[in-house]
């Protein structure tokens, strides 16, 4: 995303689809903000919970649960306007968790990208050897490179030089081809 305001629309987008949906299926949200016959005070897990993130690396669900205890405590004290900002910032909270869990699949989606692209078409050299036909595929569109080469070859057999043979085409693992050159060179040295 190129922008911070595109990526607040983005998820502001997500979120208002959401709480349609919710709404939809539980018209009536609740009878009250807090729970009158809990026994739990929001004092003391504010407490418990600032005490616990503070001897802690920072993870993300231990500071969103930092700041719902933070935003229910001064709702339990009648502080309605710290209550609403405290929200806001649990808001803040998700909003960075989701920014954080698309960078996740962005960097996971490239990472298949990059595993998918690695096929190589060959097709031996009439000098000996084999030389790259293509390059940066994925294993089934080397498969249907083939496919196509063999039927031009079949229809237009004049493209071709004379030397090349459709069905001495192989696909080569780039992934396991330079592994082992890199291992090749390591020995050697």
């Amino acid at each position: 995303m190129s922008s911070e305001t595109e990526f607040i629309e983005v998820f502001a987008a997500r979120i208002y689809n959401e709480l349609k949906a919710a709404e939809q299926k539980h018209p009536k949200f609740c009878d009250a903000v807090l729970d009158p016959d809990s026994r739990m005070s929001w004092a003391e897990s504010e407490y418990r919970i600032k005490a616990r993130n503070a001897m802690t690396p920072e993870y993300a669900d231990n500071i969103l649960m930092e700041e719902v205890a933070e935003a229910f405590n001064a709702y339990s004290k009648g502080d309605l306007e710290h209550a609403l900002m405290e929200f806001a910032q649990c808001g803040a909270v998700v909003v960075r968790c989701m920014k954080h869990i698309t960078d996740q699949i962005d960097q996971k989606q490239r990472g298949m990208q990059k595993k998918m692209l690695e096929f190589s078409v060959l097709h031996p050299s009439p000098k000996g050897g084999t030389y790259q036909v293509s390059s940066h595929l994925t294993e089934k569109c080397a498969l249907l490179k083939i496919r196509n080469l063999e039927s031009l070859h079949r229809n237009h057999p004049e493209r071709f030089d004379k030397a090349f043979d459709p069905s001495k085409l192989t696909i080569r693992d780039n992934r396991d081809f330079f592994k082992k050159q890199l291992e090749e060179r390591m020995k050697r040295k």
